[in-house]
């Protein structure tokens, strides 16, 4: 691809990105996406310029949860804004002052308090709840008091779930439908994929595997063998059943593709070819779907977008270094560069809205998972691919 073209994508978002005014304080959708966008342009190229317009963004956001941090989430609250302070630590980007640390430390109390609460209510959610939460001290895995959180959160995670034969399940925080979420986003996925990071780190290696082998064990016997097709849905019931119209999408929030990714990623910790041959046995299937409209695909988009499966496939290659899947995410990157097209949208990106009331569903939209700076970073990892290697943005959709 010309790296001219992409390059010039970079500058457009950008500028676009600067007069954008409709934002609130979030991560996923909100003032802390666009930071993270300009910290990694000024990370790869430093300017007075950039490093103005990412403080502005910092303190924005740190206003914003400074008069209200009741939303202790990853997605749209104070863990979001603790992981992206941490991701500038680590790059040498910004430094902080004692004054910074007592917020942190602040922060991360009333994230350690939320975390009874998330169990008790069912939430494990990867963007409103405990996993995401679990992701962010992650990254302090190595020293106390976080490895005694991490052991916490697994415990947690132990005792929201539901044995079901040999595996166990984990329902949806709306325990009304009595419904399973087998989407990475949201879902059973997501929560196995934690559990192999946690098992990585050596937090109770015993526990965390045990639960990911009863996860793995109930989702495949509710998945299907169809060539080119999906063979999982993307919620059921308790019982396991599911409706037709529910079959998965090729995207990164829900399907196949994330599903497969898991697998990869647990057969590799496990040391367990099972897992991970089936893993690439549905990549491969997802690998032939290459048309959007048919993949249910509408905008360029992180989320369910084409930017989430190119860099879902990239990860898988990463993972696996087959060639194949190295080949159909650059295709997808493509796609995602000849889906900035609206003269009015940002950067050319505009979001497809399928619940907004406009007869025009595609809406400008700024933030990380939605939005314009989300396909922006996917994009400068794809110009720059040892980004790869020093940044950690895809922790924050769990594929890292």
């Amino acid at each position: 691809m010309n790296q001219i073209i992409i390059r010039d994508k970079f500058e457009h978002l950008y500028q676009d990105l600067l007069i954008y005014k409709k934002i609130g304080g979030g991560l996923c959708g909100g003032s802390l996406g666009i930071a993270l966008y300009y910290a990694y342009l000024y990370y790869i190229n430093p300017s007075d310029e950039l490093q103005e317009a990412l403080l502005a963004e910092i303190e924005k956001a740190i206003g914003y949860y400074t008069s209200d941090s009741s939303d202790s989430s990853l997605g749209y609250g104070i863990t979001g804004l603790l992981w992206v302070l941490d991701e500038m630590e680590h790059l040498q980007i910004l430094s902080f002052s004692e004054a910074d640390k007592v917020m942190t430390d602040r922060f991360e109390q009333i994230i350690i308090k939320s975390f009874e609460e998330d169990r008790d209510s069912g939430n494990y959610d990867h963007l409103s709840g405990l996993i995401g939460k679990g992701v962010y001290f992650l990254r302090k895995a190595d020293k106390e008091p976080y490895r005694g959180l991490l052991h916490g959160i697994l415990q947690h995670l132990s005792d929201m779930s539901v044995k079901d034969g040999p595996g166990v399940l984990w329902k949806t925080i709306n325990q009304d439908k009595q419904e399973i979420d087998t989407g990475l986003a949201h879902g059973m996925p997501g929560i196995i994929f934690f559990l192999v990071k946690l098992h990585g780190n050596g937090i109770n290696a015993g526990l965390s595997e045990e639960l990911i082998r009863k996860a793995i064990t109930w989702l495949l016997e509710r998945g299907e063998e169809i060539d080119n097709a999906y063979a999982f849905p993307y919620k059921m019931d308790i019982t396991g059943e599911y409706h037709q119209k529910l079959r998965g999408r090729l995207a990164w929030c829900y399907g196949d593709l994330g599903i497969a990714y898991v697998l990869i990623s647990a057969g590799k910790q496990l040391n367990d070819s099972n897992y991970y041959e089936f893993g690439i046995r549905i990549a491969s299937n997802m690998a032939r779907r290459s048309d959007p409209m048919e993949c249910g695909i509408r905008d360029a988009s992180l989320c369910h977008g084409t930017a989430g499966v190119a860099i879902l496939f990239a990860q898988i290659f990463e993972s696996t270094l087959i060639e194949e899947f190295k080949v159909v995410s650059d295709a997808w990157y493509a796609k995602t560069i000849e889906s900035l097209k609206f003269d009015d949208g940002i950067g050319g990106y505009k979001y497809w809205d399928a619940e907004c009331p406009e007869v025009d569903k595609y809406q400008s939209v700024a933030g990380f998972l939605e939005g314009a700076s989300g396909i922006g970073i996917s994009l400068l990892t794809y110009e720059r691919p040892d980004m790869m290697f020093s940044t950690s943005w895809e922790q924050l959709l769990l594929l890292k």
